[in-house]
């Protein structure tokens, strides 16, 4: 079997080259410099043809980026017990009674718990609780322990842990949505993993 032939367009009808500057040219963020050919592999190969040029040539159906490009995007692979938190986050929203006034609190609490929820990768918890003023709550707990997270609607986060002789409300700590979780606090919550 042979390699499909580029096949010239009609240059006098489009002034252009065979191959129009749009195809040739390559996203410098992806192969780290401009590329002004085009490379046809003899598989995987796709006719296109250009209108109204009487030509047609082959697109490469492969991204010609270089096999040492870094990655634009990384995905993180998210457990079952945080897509389920995620869930039952979104449920309480749907089916908890909101203040008229509050909605807007409510809407943004629940959009910055996603938002953690997806960075952090957080397990599912024992109770999931939104207020009737838009205060979103998060427990997980045991026997002997717990740690909850509270958001109010305005980009802030307060988490606390209760232990034995130790209250949620002893020293909770106070940052921003963006912000990484406390290490103390994530090593708490370790032992609620499912």
């Amino acid at each position: 079997m042979t390699a499909p032939q580029l096949i010239d367009a009609d240059q006098r009808s489009t002034g252009e080259s065979a191959v129009p500057k749009w195809l040739a040219e390559i996203s410098r963020s992806a192969t780290g410099g401009p590329r002004s050919e085009i490379r046809i592999p003899d598989r995987f190969l796709a006719l296109w043809s250009q209108s109204g040029t009487g030509g047609s040539f082959y697109l490469n159906a492969f991204s010609s980026a270089s096999a040492t490009a870094e990655p634009a995007i990384v995905a993180q692979v998210r457990t079952i017990s945080s897509l389920r938190l995620e869930r039952r986050v979104s449920l309480e929203r749907q089916s908890s009674p909101i203040d008229d006034d509050s909605l807007i609190y409510a809407d943004n609490a629940v959009r910055d718990a996603l938002q953690v929820i997806r960075r952090c990768n957080l397990s599912d918890a024992e109770n999931v609780l939104l207020s009737e003023d838009g205060i979103l709550s998060i427990q997980w707990r045991n026997l002997t322990s717990g740690a909850a997270m509270v958001f109010t609607g305005d980009g802030k986060i307060a988490a606390s842990v209760a232990t034995p002789g130790k209250l949620y409300s002893q020293k909770p700590l106070q940052f921003r949505v963006t912000d990484p979780l406390p290490q103390d606090f994530l090593k708490a919550l370790e032992q609620f993993q499912v």
